[in-house]
Protein backbone atom coordinates (compact mmCIF):
# COMPACT_ATOMS: atom_id res chain seq x y z
CA UNK A 1 0.00 0.00 0.00
CA UNK A 2 1.34 3.32 -1.06
CA UNK A 3 -1.66 5.70 -1.72
CA UNK A 4 -3.66 3.24 -2.97
CA UNK A 5 -4.56 -0.56 -2.17
CA UNK A 6 -3.64 -3.16 -4.68
CA UNK A 7 -6.01 -6.21 -5.36
CA UNK A 8 -4.87 -9.00 -7.61
CA UNK A 9 -6.35 -12.21 -9.17
CA UNK A 10 -5.70 -15.34 -9.73
CA UNK A 11 -7.32 -14.37 -13.35
CA UNK A 12 -4.68 -11.71 -13.88
CA UNK A 13 -6.75 -8.53 -13.01
CA UNK A 14 -5.68 -6.29 -10.98
CA UNK A 15 -7.28 -3.49 -8.71
CA UNK A 16 -5.78 0.17 -7.75
CA UNK A 17 -7.86 1.97 -5.86
CA UNK A 18 -6.16 5.28 -5.48
CA UNK A 19 -9.07 6.91 -3.69
CA UNK A 20 -10.75 6.79 -0.27
CA UNK A 21 -11.02 3.01 0.20
CA UNK A 22 -14.13 1.71 2.65
CA UNK A 23 -14.37 -1.24 4.32
CA UNK A 24 -17.93 -2.15 5.22
CA UNK A 25 -18.47 -5.98 6.65
CA UNK A 26 -20.52 -6.90 10.17
CA UNK A 27 -18.03 -7.06 12.30
CA UNK A 28 -16.61 -3.27 11.69
CA UNK A 29 -19.20 -1.59 10.39
CA UNK A 30 -17.76 0.70 7.67
CA UNK A 31 -13.87 2.12 7.80
CA UNK A 32 -11.77 4.18 5.61
CA UNK A 33 -8.48 2.36 5.22
CA UNK A 34 -6.38 5.20 5.65
CA UNK A 35 -3.77 6.33 2.53
CA UNK A 36 -0.15 7.04 4.06
CA UNK A 37 2.65 7.99 2.00
CA UNK A 38 4.15 4.91 3.43
CA UNK A 39 2.84 2.33 5.30
CA UNK A 40 4.80 1.17 8.43
CA UNK A 41 2.83 -1.68 9.79
CA UNK A 42 1.07 -4.34 8.71
CA UNK A 43 -1.67 -4.76 6.26
CA UNK A 44 -5.23 -4.12 8.20
CA UNK A 45 -5.78 -7.42 9.36
CA UNK A 46 -9.63 -6.94 7.79
CA UNK A 47 -7.89 -6.69 4.48
CA UNK A 48 -5.69 -9.89 5.33
CA UNK A 49 -9.11 -11.63 5.94
CA UNK A 50 -9.78 -11.00 2.18
CA UNK A 51 -6.62 -12.73 0.93
CA UNK A 52 -7.93 -16.20 -1.00
CA UNK A 53 -11.66 -15.19 -0.82
CA UNK A 54 -13.21 -14.97 -4.06
CA UNK A 55 -14.85 -11.93 -5.57
CA UNK A 56 -18.46 -12.47 -5.67
CA UNK A 57 -19.49 -9.13 -7.96
CA UNK A 58 -17.90 -5.45 -9.30
CA UNK A 59 -20.07 -2.89 -9.84
CA UNK A 60 -19.01 0.52 -11.26
CA UNK A 61 -22.29 3.52 -10.88
CA UNK A 62 -23.12 5.93 -13.67
CA UNK A 63 -21.01 8.46 -11.28
CA UNK A 64 -18.08 6.37 -11.43
CA UNK A 65 -18.19 4.75 -8.09
CA UNK A 66 -16.92 1.21 -7.52
CA UNK A 67 -18.04 -1.47 -5.05
CA UNK A 68 -15.89 -5.17 -5.00
CA UNK A 69 -17.66 -7.58 -3.01
CA UNK A 70 -15.40 -10.59 -1.31
CA UNK A 71 -17.48 -12.50 1.29
CA UNK A 72 -19.12 -10.70 3.70
CA UNK A 73 -16.59 -7.75 2.83
CA UNK A 74 -17.32 -4.68 0.52
CA UNK A 75 -14.22 -2.56 -0.76
CA UNK A 76 -15.78 0.81 -2.44
CA UNK A 77 -14.20 3.62 -3.87
CA UNK A 78 -16.05 7.04 -4.99
CA UNK A 79 -15.15 8.57 -8.25
CA UNK A 80 -12.87 12.10 -6.97
CA UNK A 81 -13.66 15.23 -8.34
CA UNK A 82 -10.30 15.95 -9.26
CA UNK A 83 -7.85 12.79 -8.78
CA UNK A 84 -7.90 9.10 -10.35
CA UNK A 85 -9.62 7.23 -7.80
CA UNK A 86 -9.52 3.65 -9.49
CA UNK A 87 -8.40 1.47 -12.20
CA UNK A 88 -8.49 -2.35 -12.87
CA UNK A 89 -6.30 -3.61 -15.21
CA UNK A 90 -6.89 -7.22 -17.23
CA UNK A 91 -5.67 -9.79 -19.36
CA UNK A 92 -4.67 -8.58 -22.87
CA UNK A 93 -4.62 -4.96 -21.89
CA UNK A 94 -7.94 -3.96 -20.62
CA UNK A 95 -8.01 -1.03 -18.68
CA UNK A 96 -10.79 0.69 -17.07
CA UNK A 97 -10.08 3.78 -15.48
CA UNK A 98 -12.12 6.21 -13.67
CA UNK A 99 -10.90 9.74 -14.19
CA UNK A 100 -11.70 13.05 -12.56
CA UNK A 101 -15.34 13.25 -12.06
CA UNK A 102 -16.34 9.62 -12.21
CA UNK A 103 -15.23 9.73 -16.21
CA UNK A 104 -14.96 6.01 -16.81
CA UNK A 105 -12.19 5.61 -19.81
CA UNK A 106 -11.80 1.48 -21.38
CA UNK A 107 -8.90 0.76 -23.45
CA UNK A 108 -8.20 -2.74 -25.03
CA UNK A 109 -8.44 -5.69 -25.33
CA UNK A 110 -5.44 -6.27 -27.46
CA UNK A 111 -5.19 -9.02 -29.89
Amino acid sequence: MDFRVLLYTEENWEFQLSGDTYLTNPRVGTVLIEGQEELTEDVPPELKRLIGQQISSVLVSAAGDLAINIGDTQLSVRADPNYEAWELGGPKGVIILCGPGGELTTWGPRV
